[in-house]
């Protein structure tokens, strides 16, 4: 028990979290341990290395499995489970046990014993394994022996069917979907009933009982229509017309009014209609219905009603019926124009304080209408609705200039914003309070094309930008011109002519540039850079991924010829923008507008490198914008790391700045000292609030979403190093200009290859990836001799390589292909500059991977193969033993197959690779 104990030590001192685990020297030295004297202390512990890295199943001895399969306790099938899961040898060795005389005679008396295991082959036997042979699946293997398969079926749908009882009956949510387990099983069991006789009668019942919980009958049925009827009974009683304005949620009416659906019809289509046709609105709880409420209004307006006018406007209802008349719909207008010309009655007869003033209001609304059932701008029904609400507030100072407004006009012009110089530059004592309310209509109205060409007829853009450049601005105002700016910019005509006409990016430039740059400010140009792109954008990406995706299915060479980019020296100044930005982050900024600006820089990184492939194939002479810099992928890993409180991603940025002396990383320590202090503020402020764990919750979403962002960004950059001229004599503390972009180069490598591996496995982030280290960090030598003494990356990668081969896609190997040649490459290029390979090495690679062949099967196995072999030298293995091992096990599989089979069979692709491998053993 002594190297048990020692294996525990050795577990204590090099956890999972250093990256660094047991070797394949370790692994086989336990192996050995449990084959001579079986241990619950050492199955416990070899179970323990297994859950918490499954990649080290393929370095555990076969006669590991087989020693579990002997003595069948609860640890050795759990070890067993895992090793089928996570090895290709092991599958094939089960396969091989199962198909003995004996064995099978064991299965089919210990069914019970062997449940689990045999459910957990199952659901791996399917998988497509090329590094097995394809007629070893063991129901295929007995289609010799009729009687023998007809006892492993019964045995298998047996062991099925108790699966999933227990499933059923431990299952508390009857609601929840199935599990990924429980689908490969139905499937599984579906394929075996072929009759009633597969099955016995008390099975089946107890899986009808426990698979069938959630059909209502007996008591929760009559609940369920008692409700029913007592709901029918309340109908009755009619509620009257300030109880239903009572039921209207304010915080609701303002999210509809401000967010009115100009394109529903009110008489939908086809039966059913989305309230938004596009995405611009996420959580449409959050808004009111109009086809709903227009009807509704115009029932307690009737004139046999009874109706509180000033209720009427307070819960904006009359605001939400103004906003109505910029709809689309002709008939959505008519509605709201009825409503209005009944309120009007009701109001002529009310009498409140506040009629005069809204019939002055409604009288000059109803005098600039021209036509019938007119469209009115929706940044003029805005205006109208922000009037309504203020004639409700006699204490403002609003109320006192709008009145003075509606005194001294007989009707509004809706081709201008009404009065919006007089307010912009107003000389009152409250000027400011003037400005900042007809910039909140514009914030609120600019909605579409129409009230675009409004505003901009009427000069407001420029007067916009010239007066945010002007000392008489201050940081408050700026900030809500940018927001100005950001509601026009969702409408694509005016995103193009801000962009083109106004010089709106070199004024964004001006605006980052600034001295005293703050957190609001910057947070608005953040917002304003994402949607200007994406509306420029369109749908262009979205066309090009379908473009790459349609190519990839065919032959043909030239994917985007069909597809346009935008131009590339447009793309170069939104590119320049953001670098300019990327610069002043640091940490000023909060993860919702981190995560906004990641996912803008990826897109224009994504877009630029497409733009640039077209125009390589079009034979065009371009000038590539200027690639990210090492600082600047640096300081985004700052800010990321910083949000995320990442102590050692930040050590690790502190300690490179420090070597290198690059000034706009250091002081990290103090800037951290000063977000933790203005985080802890912010967190003062949010002990009131009673949702302070929700948004918790969605900051770690939002920063997951970053890793994302910050991964796809990474393999942009590349390292760019000085000519190899001669250098002058360098100071002995200045270090190599080169060693920066190397320290750089496997900083990001380390820490993209733990966000692959602590996430779920994503097969377009792995081979992004994969194309990135193959161009960034093996073309450099320098930076691969940096990169090979990190034993921690050394762990990410074999584990990542383990989940590349072993995780089951959507996608089939064929379509994967790229990916493992990439990755193998990849992992025999570090094994070749490490050195030491064994004599096979050669062979091994003649055999598996082939320079060229047709045989599109040979290369499938190939790669699977050679996975193995490099999974085991990498672990620091000198002979490949346990990859020999799998080889002669395809032989000897073949060897039995062919004496009991009485038809010949033809050798699959992975014999033929192992039958050219097998004379190494020798």
């Amino acid at each position: 028990m002594q190297q048990c104990r020692s294996l525990q030590r050795l577990k204590r001192i090099l956890p999972r979290t250093t990256g660094i685990f047991l070797s394949q020297a370790h692994l086989h030295g336990l192996g050995t341990l449990l084959l001579s004297c079986s241990s619950p202390a050492l199955e416990a512990f070899l179970l323990q290395t297994l859950s918490s890295e499954p990649s080290s199943a393929k370095l555990i001895h076969t006669d590991v499995l087989l020693h579990c399969l002997q003595w069948p306790l609860p640890d050795t099938q759990a070890i067993s489970g895992l090793l089928l899961q996570n090895c290709s040898t092991h599958r094939l060795c089960f396969e091989v046990w199962c198909l003995e005389p004996a064995n099978m005679e064991k299965l089919s008396d210990q069914t019970e014993t062997f449940l689990l295991l045999i459910n957990t082959y199952l659901q791996v036997a399917s998988r497509e394994d090329p590094a097995r042979p394809k007629d070893d699946v063991i129901t295929e293997k007995l289609s010799d022996c009729p009687e023998e398969q007809e006892t492993w079926k019964k045995s298998v749908t047996t062991a099925a069917l108790k699966c999933l009882i227990t499933a059923y009956s431990h299952s508390k949510e009857q609601s929840a979907p199935l599990s990924e387990q429980e689908k490969n099983v139905l499937d599984r069991l579906q394929q075996l009933l072929t009759s009633p006789r597969d099955i016995s009668a008390s099975e089946w019942n107890g899986f009808v009982k426990n698979g069938l919980k959630s059909f209502l009958w007996g008591p929760a049925a009559v609940d369920h229509h008692k409700t029913r009827k007592s709901l029918g009974a309340s109908l009755w009683k009619q509620a009257s017309s300030d109880d239903l304005l009572a039921m209207l949620k304010s915080d609701r009416m303002l999210q509809t009014i401000a967010r009115f659906p100009q394109q529903r019809r009110i008489i939908l289509q086809d039966g059913k209609e989305q309230l938004y046709s596009n995405n611009a609105v996420k959580d449409l709880g959050n808004l009111y219905d109009p086809c709903f409420l227009l009807p509704l209004f115009s029932t307690i307006l009737g004139p046999e009603c009874v109706i509180d006018c000033l209720k009427f406007v307070s819960s904006h209802a009359l605001g939400l019926t103004v906003m109505a008349l910029s709809s689309y719909d002709p008939k959505v207008r008519a509605a709201a124009y009825h409503v209005l010309s009944c309120f009007y009655q009701h109001l002529e007869g009310a009498r409140i304080k506040e009629k005069r003033q809204l019939l002055y209001l409604m009288d000059t609304v109803k005098n600039g209408i021209r036509q019938q059932n007119q469209r009115l701008p929706f940044v003029l029904t805005t205006y109208i609705t922000k009037v309504a609400q203020q004639m409700l507030k006699p204490e403002d100072h609003m109320y006192v200039v709008l009145n003075r407004f509606l005194l001294s006009h007989q009707s509004l012009d809706f081709r201008r914003v009404p009065e919006f110089f007089k307010l912009f530059y107003g000389f009152d004592l409250e000027h400011k309070m003037e400005r900042e309310w007809i910039l909140s209509v514009l914030e609120e109205g600019i909605s579409d094309g129409h009230c675009y060409e409004l505003c901009d007829q009427q000069g407001i853009f420029q007067t916009l930008l010239g007066f945010s450049s002007s000392p008489l601005c201050d940081e408050h105002c700026q900030t809500q011109i940018i927001k100005v700016l950001c509601q026009a910019a969702r409408v694509t005509r005016a995103a193009y002519n801000l962009t083109k006409s106004c010089g709106l990016l070199t004024w964004m430039i001006q605006m980052v540039e600034k001295k005293n740059l703050d957190q609001q400010l910057l947070s608005a140009i953040i917002d304003l850079l994402h949607v200007l792109w994406f509306t420029n954008l369109g749908q262009k990406e979205k066309q090009l991924d379908e473009a790459k995706i349609s190519s990839s299915s065919s032959a043909e060479e030239k994917p985007h010829s069909s597809v346009k980019c935008l131009p590339l020296p447009l793309i170069s100044e939104f590119l320049y923008v953001a670098t300019t930005i990327s610069r002043h982050l640091r940490l000023r900024v909060k993860a919702a507008q981190l995560s906004l600006f990641l996912q803008t820089l990826c897109s224009i990184l994504k877009h630029c490198g497409a733009a640039l492939d077209i125009n390589k194939q079009a034979d065009r002479l371009t000038l590539h914008p200027q690639s990210l810099s090492c600082t600047e992928v640096l300081t985004l890993l700052l800010c990321w790391a910083s949000l995320s409180r990442n102590t050692a991603v930040l050590t690790q940025i502190q300690a490179l700045s420090e070597k290198h002396k690059v000034k706009e990383l250091l002081g990290t320590g103090k800037d951290k000292t000063r977000g933790k202090g203005s985080s802890f503020k912010a967190r003062t402020r949010k002990e009131n609030l009673a949702d302070d764990a929700e948004t918790e919750k969605q900051e770690e979403s939002l920063l997951t979403e970053c890793k994302s962002y910050l991964s796809s960004i990474f393999v942009h950059w590349e390292p760019v190093f000085p000519l190899s001229e001669p250098q002058p004599a360098q100071p002995r503390d200045k270090l190599h200009p080169g060693r920066l972009a190397s320290d750089t180069a496997h900083l990001l490598t380390k820490w993209s290859l733990r966000c692959l591996v602590e996430d779920s496995y994503d097969e377009n982030r792995t081979k992004e990836f994969l194309h990135w280290v193959e161009k960034a960090v093996i073309k450099h030598r320098e930076i691969v001799d940096v990169v090979l003494p990190d034993a921690g990356l050394k762990a990410d990668l074999l584990r990542l390589h383990h989940q590349a081969f072993e995780a089951q896609c959507h996608s089939c190997i064929s379509e994967r292909e790229e990916t493992f040649k990439l990755f193998n490459n990849i992992m025999m290029h570090f094994l070749e500059s490490q050195g030491q390979l064994p004599e096979l090495h050669q062979a091994v690679v003649s055999a598996c991977l082939p320079e060229a062949t047709c045989d599109q099967s040979r290369r499938e196995a190939g790669l699977f193969l050679s996975s193995l072999y490099i999974h085991e030298l990498w672990s620091g293995a000198t002979l490949a033993e346990l990859f020999m091992s799998h080889v002669s096990l395809v032989t000897r599989a073949k060897c039995k197959r062919q004496k009991s089979s009485k038809s010949s069979l033809t050798q699959t692709a992975i014999r033929a690779i192992c039958s050219d491998l097998i004379p190494m053993k020798s």
